[in-house]
């Protein structure tokens, strides 16, 4: 028996599932993600980062998100009788510029010593 794409009833293929986890999932750049598998019968990976990168280990090492912005992974997995599934995930990496958010952290405390400061003068 080969793969097949189709069937005369409905069923759920228990052949080949592309699953992953990815922590964490947000963050300061740069950013270092694990990828774990939890695919089911996976024999050959392809992983897209969403940063033109790739792997084909089925437990990528840790990968290092760079830039600040959204990115969307997908893993495609085939198995050993040439099934394939994939899952593609939206914007699941969502990184921040750590630059902006240690200004952000500054700017929210100095706004709260001046509201400090206006209320002792009341």
């Amino acid at each position: 028996f080969g793969c097949v794409s189709e069937s005369s009833f409905l069923y759920e293929s228990i052949h080949v599932k592309a699953a992953y986890t990815a922590d964490p999932v947000k963050g300061e750049a740069p950013l270092e993600v694990v990828f774990t598998d939890k695919s089911i019968r996976g024999f050959l990976y392809k992983w897209e980062f969403g940063d033109t990168t790739t792997s084909t280990l089925s437990n990528p090492e840790p990968h290092i998100y760079y830039k600040p912005g959204e990115y969307s992974v997908k893993l495609t997995i085939e198995s050993e009788l040439h099934c394939i599934d994939s899952v593609p995930s939206e914007n699941i990496i969502k990184m921040t510029d750590g630059a902006v958010a240690e200004m952000e952290r500054k700017l929210a405390g100095m706004e709260a010593r001046v509201m400090h400061h206006k209320d002792l003068q009341k």
